[in-house]
């Protein structure tokens, strides 16, 4: 990587950094490093979250933990996934976040709901959900509004609740096509194909089928 040092050595120099008094100390964290595994990428994020709560980044922790629940959840730790966010969530509630209605208090909210879903705890999602899309659309935040109809979309599938299912993908659509928030193509399109299949309706596949690609080149795939 022509990079002499290795991490031992990164977390000395943080020591002596804060042991000479330096009042900010910043770190860079490269992914895709030559030899790098998901879990050694995972173990850095995981010390980078402990080095920030040390340094009182409280909000910067904060952010890094919720990502690493997505990860969690992905490679099918759900229940570390779940204590994690819920931690995330009690933290953010206890600093006044949940009656603000911040940015990264929502976002934390979508990620427990994920993770219910990805539990198969369905009528729980539903109602977390409801509750995340209500804040969301009180603070005008249009993508997490987007994010959450992936959520709701699937659950209602996997409930064979197809209409529902039909009108948060063609919703999760509709707005992530106003702010071009790519990232909810593909949950949306597939939803939105699969569930007027299943009623039976007309489909004209050309247009999910492109959205459906979209998200594919959104998502890296």
């Amino acid at each position: 990587n022509g990079r002499a040092h290795k991490s031992p050595e990164i977390w000395q120099a943080y020591q002596w950094a804060r042991d000479v008094g330096f009042p900010q100390i910043n770190i860079d964290l490269i992914a895709g490093m030559l030899g790098e595994s998901d879990d050694k990428w995972k173990y850095t994020v995981e010390r980078a979250v402990a080095m920030a709560r040390e340094a009182g980044l409280t909000t910067l922790a904060t952010g890094l933990s919720r990502g690493l629940c997505v990860h969690y959840a992905a490679d099918g730790r759900l229940e570390l996934a779940r204590s994690r966010i819920d931690a995330v969530l009690a933290a953010l509630e206890a600093s006044g976040h949940r009656e603000q209605v911040t940015n990264i208090y929502l976002s934390a909210r979508w990620v427990r709901d994920l993770v219910l879903y990805a539990q198969d705890e369905l009528d729980e999602a539903l109602v977390s959900a409801g509750e995340s899309f209500a804040m969301a659309q009180q603070a005008n935040n249009f993508t997490m509004r987007s994010a959450l109809c992936s959520v709701f979309a699937p659950v209602h599938y996997l409930r064979a609740e197809y209409e529902e299912a039909k009108r948060w993908a063609d919703l999760g659509l509709e707005i992530g096509e106003a702010i071009s928030n790519t990232n909810v193509y593909l949950t949306a399109g597939v939803l939105g194909l699969a569930a007027r299949l299943q009623l039976g309706e007309p489909v004209f596949p050309g247009e999910y089928i492109e959205r459906i690609e979209a998200g594919l080149r959104a998502a890296g795939s």
